[in-house]
């Protein structure tokens, strides 16, 4: 339900595109055409431990696969540290939006979008976030990296 309360949020145009900052993942996995994170017009965007960050991204299908699974982690210089995708969201097909549904064909253009709560084991840093959906055989179908800028949690009260 919070993944359809913030589609209508972000239709109103309260995010922008960040393609401007997007970075390519290793190995020539493809990029998204185009990534919206609610609440952030620039990179990189701020966010708070605890927070729970919106975005979609649009992408192109290049062969057919008939899953999606989702992956997230954190690169803090050397180290890269995965981020524990929930159960719920783990079938990245459920988070597709508009008509485009699984399976996926080649040349396919489709929207995902997911809402995860900030728990990175650090904060006052920035990091380099790296999101990527992997099809039926584990391939990277989409990836990319973006600053983000992970602060201390809110304290009670605070927006």
């Amino acid at each position: 339900m919070f993944r359809y309360i913030l589609v209508g949020l972000l239709a109103a145009g309260i995010s922008a595109d960040l393609m401007d900052g997007i970075t390519p993942c290793p190995n020539n996995v493809p990029l998204p055409l185009d990534v919206y994170v609610y609440g952030c017009d620039s990179l990189p965007c701020w966010v708070h431990n605890g927070d729970i960050v919106y975005f979609e991204m649009d992408f192109r299908v290049e062969r057919f696969t008939q899953t999606l699974k989702p992956g997230v982690s954190l690169i803090l210089g050397p180290l890269q540290i995965p981020f524990e995708i929930p159960p719920e969201d783990q079938d990245a097909c459920g988070g597709l939006i508009g008509i485009v549904r699984c399976p996926l064909y080649q040349d396919d253009i489709a929207r995902y979008g997911l809402g995860m709560k900030v728990e990175a084991p650090v904060s006052g840093v920035t990091v380099n976030l790296e999101f990527w959906l992997e099809d039926d055989w584990g391939q990277r179908v989409v990836c990319y990296r973006r600053e983000q800028r992970i602060d201390q949690p809110r304290a009670i009260g605070e927006k």
